[in-house]
């Protein structure tokens, strides 16, 4: 059975419409009176944060929202997004797309987020064994887990959580049309 302290509920403020609903109550399926986070889950297609930002911060303040983040940012959106000014509460989280095959090209984003205290959570970590298999780190788990209790997604995520960042991972079936997901966070 899962418990409301094992998992941390998201939803993600799509672009339209603006500003977004701000009922995370308005679902029957979550049954929860806050969200633990509410991210921008992209920064093309959102409003200017400077615009967005605000708006979440008064969800933080009406105790709908405990966390405020967003996702899919690169350094350059992440470092405007820090910049704003008057900012109160800064983003908690930017949850990105990071696996052993894209490391380097996302370091400069998990970089900046450090210095600002921006926690890094990363999904899709388990990329080398769901749709870019037959690389480089296929021999390198197999030796792993050789002989071993340990599953290769297991040292996956390990090595995730190893780098510094948070590991996502749905928990339910959570099909992306439902604009909401369930998710456990490892490594918190």
């Amino acid at each position: 059975m899962l418990f409301r302290s094992s998992i941390r509920c998201t939803r993600y403020v799509l672009p339209y419409p603006f500003p977004p609903q701000l009922t995370p109550t308005n679902s029957p399926q979550l049954n929860t009176t806050y969200l633990d986070q509410y991210l921008i889950h992209n920064p093309f297609l959102a409003p200017h944060p400077a615009t967005l930002w605000p708006v979440l911060e008064s969800l933080v303040d009406r105790g709908l929202v405990r966390s405020i983040g967003v996702s899919n940012y690169n350094s350059s959106q992440l470092a405007q997004l820090v910049a704003i000014p008057g900012m109160r509460i800064s983003p908690a989280v930017n949850q990105i797309r990071y696996h052993a095959y894209n490391t380097l090209a996302q370091a400069p984003v998990v970089k900046l987020a450090r210095k600002h205290g921006v926690l890094t959570a990363a999904y899709s970590a388990l990329t080398p064994l769901t749709t870019e298999t037959g690389g480089p780190v296929d021999d390198v788990l197999r030796g792993i887990v050789e002989g071993e209790e340990w599953t290769a997604a297991q040292v996956l995520l390990d090595w995730v959580k190893g780098q510094g960042l948070a590991v996502v991972t749905c928990v339910l079936p959570c099909p992306f049309r439902t604009r909401w997901r369930l998710i456990l966070v490892l490594g918190l």
